[in-house]
């Protein structure tokens, strides 16, 4: 038995051998790192062995590798691939006990050396037969999918990315004088890549500068104690070059093989076998970490992909609704001159549409406000007619006009600053429905989600330098008259001792959550030395975005200070915060459409791509919180924390009910007007 063991390896040795003197010839050189870059978790002598025996391979592994971890069976009838397995023996065997001290043998007293039992660990090796995935059958084999190589590579971005993701120095695009396509700077530690090359170039030329900073490196080499010369480091890292790109098919060798091939001609065996060992590892690793960050980027962009158009779907809705409201209400509330267009919101064989006024009061119709929707606003001027905007909506309609032509039974609203007022297109000219503005206004009122112009956040010299100083001035001008009408209100509600209870309602209904939180929040800030002011509101001014605005040594955010006296002012915002919190409540509890559970999944959670389940449980203050996950990525994102009701609570957590989370389950609570004082750990 022994006698074939050594038979077979002197065999196999003999084929190496032979293998190794042909394979220096380009072709064969060119074939060896092709099976390299396919194979490179195996040896030296292993990966050629294979090359020899069957060149065409592409995964190999033992018979029961393949039934055990990859599901699949050998087909009955291959012949398989010999390769060469570490086989080592221990032995026990008697020496002679050494002193530790003196290095010398141990005397015993009868003047002999004594002796010790010892277990001598043997390096042998034996044949073992593995096969290529090609001589298989059964469940398919997961690979990472590279995109062919068509004129430009498609992933090249990607690929970039990920190469510089695993480089140990930053790479650099730049200009390279002369013909060298890049280096590595063994200085100051970075890698120079030559700009506006093809993609193949590019790529190429950072995957061997990445090699030189691997394992060229002055300091590294220092450390080892290696010494290499120039022809060597350049033939590593263009072999280690080559054999990346190629995994990832690109073809280089017309660039890389003619020197190559008179590198190896010059070295004698063993020192080649030495390089080709260093290259098969080199190559080993920068594939692997290449592919695992290809993966991840690929996986992100996928991600971010999904829930940016998922966003932008909602996002445009809420933007479509929220400019016509925003448009409505400016038309009714502002200060400046506008008109709009508004026309029936369902039409039908009973409805009015298309009728002439008198019509279609004799058919028992009323024109109401209900029944349309506004679809164009503008500004007005004085010198803009009925008949002016009926011309311009039928013959030169602007081009973000998206309704049909003006016509019979449309309506056209102008405000005149002084007066707003409704006409009827009519068959011949306009009828005037002094009851239809009121009613818009009403539906406005009305509407839970009523929309305010935004507050500028700003400041002036942003927006001088933005171009966008009219939306300054308009928000600057809306928070001092949010700042005079709480004054107004405590003055008209403060009966010497207390606020009536609603003072705060009418205000909040007149410029919306938003800029009035930004006004008190202001006033609170600016005022922060005042002990009148409670500590809890003080607090909750701290977490509202007040951007400081200095203009030529003034601060600006002082002329939205509130002036009424602290502490009755204090008491309003109480009051305030409490209305801002009951009204979205109440539209949450109109809105809500599920109840979240333990069972839940397939939740759509706002803002964020995919659906999502319950992994975790918890309740503080009486509120339940849901700790999820996403169905399809699971715990390889990041999780999300909702209300029972579905209220997004906190995002980004990893670790469930981390500080992190709870101090946003904190928040939401205080938001609520609930003490968290104590329940938290």
């Amino acid at each position: 038995m022994a006698n074939n063991i050594e038979k077979q390896l002197k065999e196999i040795s003999e084929r190496l051998e032979q293998g190794v003197k042909e394979i220096f010839t380009s072709e064969r050189y060119t074939e060896y790192l092709n099976t390299m870059s396919k194979f490179h978790n195996y040896s030296f002598n292993n990966t050629l062995l294979i090359t020899m025996q069957k060149p065409e391979a592409t995964l190999v592994a033992g018979y029961q590798a393949w039934q055990k971890k990859f599901n699949r069976h050998v087909k009955r009838g291959e012949k398989g691939i010999q390769i060469i397995a570490p086989a080592p023996i221990r032995e026990k065997q008697e020496i002679e006990k050494i002193d530790p001290v003196t290095k010398e043998p141990v005397i015993g007293d009868d003047g002999q050396p004594e002796t010790e039992i010892v277990e001598m660990v043997i390096p042998r090796f034996r044949v073992t037969t593995v096969f290529d995935v090609s001589q298989t059958e059964g469940e398919p084999i997961a690979e990472l999918e590279v995109p062919e190589l068509t004129g430009s590579v498609q992933f090249y971005d990607t690929f970039m990315q990920a190469l510089q993701n695993i480089s140990p120095v930053p790479i650099r695009m730049m200009n390279v004088e002369g013909d060298a396509k890049g280096y590595y700077h063994q200085t100051e530690k970075y890698i120079a890549v030559k700009e506006d090359m093809s993609n193949v170039q590019t790529m190429k030329t950072g995957v061997h500068e990445v090699s030189h900073a691997l394992l060229h490196d002055r300091e590294v080499m220092d450390v080892e104690g290696v010494l290499k010369d120039q022809t060597t480091k350049e033939v590593e890292a263009e072999s280690i070059a080559y054999i990346v790109c190629n995994h990832f098919g690109l073809d280089t060798s017309e660039y890389s093989f003619t020197y190559i091939a008179s590198w190896c001609e010059s070295r004698d065996m063993k020192a080649l076998k030495a390089s080709m060992d260093t290259i098969r590892k080199t190559s080993a690793e920068i594939i692997g970490n290449i592919e695992e960050q290809m993966y991840e980027l690929e996986r992100e962009n996928i991600m971010q992909y999904e829930e940016k158009e998922a966003s932008a779907t909602r996002q445009e809705k809420l933007e479509q609704d929220s400019a016509e409201k925003i448009d409505e209400t400016l038309l009714f509330h502002g200060e400046s001159g506008r008109f709009a267009i508004y026309q029936m919101d369902t039409g039908g064989e009973h409805t009015y549409q298309f009728m002439g006024f008198e019509s279609a009061k004799k058919l028992g119709y009323t024109i109401e406000g209900k029944d349309y929707r506004m679809v164009y606003a503008a500004p007005w001027t004085p010198t803009i007619t009925l008949e002016d905007i009926f011309e311009r909506f039928n013959i030169n309609r602007p081009n973000d006009f998206h309704g049909h032509s003006l016509s019979v039974s449309d309506v056209i609203v102008i405000n005149r600053t002084a007066e707003t007022k409704a006409y009827y297109v009519d068959s011949f000219g306009f009828e005037e429905l002094p009851d239809f503005v009121q009613q818009r206004m009403e539906m406005l009122e009305n509407n839970h989600t009523r929309a305010y112009p935004p507050v500028y956040k700003g400041t002036l010299a942003q927006a001088m330098e933005e171009r966008d100083v009219d939306a300054y001035l308009d928000s600057r001008k809306l928070n001092i008259d949010c700042k005079k009408a709480i004054e107004e209100a405590i003055a008209l509600n403060f009966d010497g001792l207390h606020l009536k209870e609603d003072a705060a309602k009418q205000v909040l209904e007149q410029f919306g959550e938003e800029r009035m939180t930004f006004v008190m929040a202001n006033t609170l800030r600016e005022l922060s030395y005042d002990g009148r002011f409670s500590k809890q509101n003080k607090d909750w001014a701290e977490h509202i975005e007040i951007p400081e605005n200095i203009n030529q040594g003034k601060n600006l955010n002082q002329d939205y200070v509130i002036e009424s006296h602290p502490a009755v002012l204090d008491g309003f915002i109480d009051m305030a915060r409490a209305e801002i919190r009951m009204q979205k409540i109440e539209q949450a509890l109109d809105e809500a459409e599920v109840t979240i559970t333990a069972d839940t999944r397939g939740f759509e959670a706002d803002g964020h791509a995919g659906t999502w389940h319950t992994v975790d449980e918890r309740e503080y203050a009486g509120e339940k919180f849901f700790f999820m996950e996403h169905d399809e990525y699971g715990s390889d994102v990041a999780g999300i924390i909702v209300s029972e009701h579905g209220q997004l609570v906190a995002e980004d957590i990893w670790n469930g009910y981390d500080a992190e989370a709870l101090e946003a389950i904190s928040e939401y609570l205080q938001e609520k007007g609930i003490s968290v004082e104590g329940l938290m750990p």
